[in-house]
C-alpha cells in the first residue's frame, strides 16, 4: 500500500510553527483519520484546550449519519444499503456502527495502518477537532485541490507506466520507469513530490498524459524518443 500513499504538508503559522501532515491514498481516495485527529489535538494543546477522542466522533449519531449519506451518495457495493441501516443508539452514542459495514471508512494495519476515510469524512473531522486546522484542510481541498491534483497525477502516473510497458513488451526493465521519474522531475525542476504544489502536480499530469497518449497512438515507439519528448515537450 505505501506506494499508493501521498503525504499531504499543511501548515498554521498562527498557532504552530512546525509542519503538520496528513496521508492520502490515490488508489481508494481515502484520508488517514487518525492524522488529522493527532493535528487537530496538536493544534487543541497549543491552544490550551483539551484534547477530543477520534471513538467520540466515531460514535456521534450525527457523525453517522453522515457517513450513510456519502454512503448514500457514492452507492457503494458490498455494504448493507444505507436506506435499510438504522443506527441503534444507546446513551447518545451509536454502539453498532461496526455492523453497517461502512465502506466509506476503513480500518487497515500495517506501517500506514489506522483508520481512513471518505475525504468528506476528513473534512467533517478537522471541523469538528478544531476550527483553524478546518479552514485550513478546506483550503488544501478546496482552493489549492492538492489531493486533487495528487490524486490525479499518481494516476496518470500509474496510466504512462502501463503504456510504457506495452511498447516495451519483454525488454521492459523497473529502473527504466526511475529515468522517466527523473527525467519529469528535472523538466518541472521538483526534487520531492510530496511537498509540490497543486499548479508543478498538474503540470506533471499533463506531461504524463501527453506521454502515454504518444505511446498509444505509437508515435512513441522506443525509450530513447520518450526521454527526449520530455525534454521538449511545453507545460
Amino acid at each position: 500500500m505505501a506506494n499508493y500513499i501521498q503525504e499531504i504538508n499543511i501548515s498554521i503559522d498562527n498557532i504552530l510553527p512546525d509542519n503538520l501532515s496528513f496521508s492520502a491514498n490515490w488508489k481508494d481516495h481515502m484520508i488517514r483519520l487518525n492524522d488529522i485527529h493527532e493535528m487537530g489535538n496538536k493544534v487543541r494543546i497549543a491552544k490550551g484546550l483539551p484534547e477530543k477522542g477520534l471513538e467520540h466522533f466515531f460514535r456521534s449519531p450525527s457523525v453517522n449519519e453522515f457517513f450513510l449519506s456519502i454512503q448514500r451518495k457514492e452507492n457503494t457495493a458490498n455494504s448493507i444499503p444505507a436506506e435499510s441501516a438504522e443506527l441503534e443508539i444507546i446513551d447518545g452514542i451509536v454502539v453498532n456502527r461496526e455492523s453497517l459495514n461502512l465502506t466509506v471508512i476503513k480500518n487497515k494495519r500495517g506501517r500506514y495502518g489506522g483508520s481512513w476515510g471518505h475525504p468528506l469524512i476528513a473534512l467533517r473531522l478537522a471541523a469538528w477537532m478544531d476550527s483553524d486546522l478546518e479552514v485550513e484542510i478546506y483550503s488544501q481541498f478546496l482552493e489549492h485541490k492538492i489531493v486533487e491534483k495528487r490524486i490525479e497525477s499518481s494516476d496518470a502516473w500509474n496510466k504512462l507506466r502501463h503504456s510504457y510497458s506495452d511498447m516495451i513488451g519483454e525488454s521492459f526493465r523497473f529502473y527504466h520507469f526511475v529515468h522517466i521519474a527523473n527525467a519529469i522531475s528535472e523538466k518541472l525542476n521538483c526534487d520531492d513530490w510530496d511537498t509540490a504544489n497543486s499548479e508543478t502536480l498538474a503540470k506533471r499530469t499533463k506531461i504524463q498524459d501527453t506521454l502515454s497518449f504518444l505511446m498509444d497512438s505509437k508515435v512513441i515507439k522506443s525509450r530513447e524518443a520518450l526521454l527526449k519528448t520530455i525534454s521538449k515537450i511545453e507545460v
